[in-house]
């Protein structure tokens, strides 16, 4: 590898911006296809069908093969992250030669969605899959509580490389959202917490 330990620890806050798209993936809001994008999911009540059907359908869009453009996700998440939503994650790097390298991060939308264009421009071959438990709703329907276990891979860039050589990487990121209906009836996110792991794989 190009860089030293010290040069790795300065590169470390740059390293989670640019992860924080593949880190909040297990959400599965980010890559969403245009095909699908002109898709609003509203309703007026919340049950387990339709939270796993709002969570799989974008989970199943995530892929690079169905990947669009970044306005097609920005529209989306505009209108699908409440507008006082909040992530909340504490990550863990894994990469070889190197001891773990930790920190927890907190957004708000705006940084979540610029998080996720980063992460739209940094991971090649992105593929994932999504487990739901644990769902919650409450006695009106308006408000749901669950839990998500999301395993990410891919391809990119390893932390302070220059070379531009893409190494596999493997994440997993397990969540606790909140989700609720708006008053136009629009399923929205309201805020997440997670712990999430990133492993670079060896050369």
């Amino acid at each position: 590898m190009a860089c030293g330990i010290k040069s790795l620890t300065q590169n470390m806050h740059f390293t989670i911006k640019i992860n924080m798209g593949l880190a909040f993936l297990c959400l599965a809001l980010a890559l969403i296809s245009a095909p699908c994008f002109a898709k609003t999911f509203k309703t007026a009540s919340l049950n387990e069908d339709k939270i796993q059907s709002f969570i799989k359908e974008m989970t199943d869009l995530t892929s690079n093969s169905k990947a669009s453009s970044f306005q097609d996700i920005k529209d989306f998440l505009d209108i699908h992250l409440h507008p006082s939503s909040r992530f909340k994650s504490n990550l863990t790097f894994y990469i070889p030669g190197y001891p773990p390298q930790s920190n927890a991060i907190s957004l708000d939308k705006g940084e979540f969605i610029e998080s996720v264009k980063q992460g739209h421009k940094t991971v090649d071959n992105f593929e994932n899959s999504v487990d739901i438990s644990n769902i919650q709703i409450s006695s009106d329907g308006k408000k749901a509580t669950l839990k998500t276990t999301t395993h990410e891979e891919g391809y990119m860039s390893m932390p302070g490389d220059s070379s531009g050589q893409k190494v596999p990487i493997h994440g997993e990121s397990i969540c606790s959202q909140v989700l609720w209906i708006n008053d136009e009836n629009v399923i929205q996110l309201y805020n997440a917490n997670c712990k999430t792991t990133i492993r670079f794989q060896g050369y």
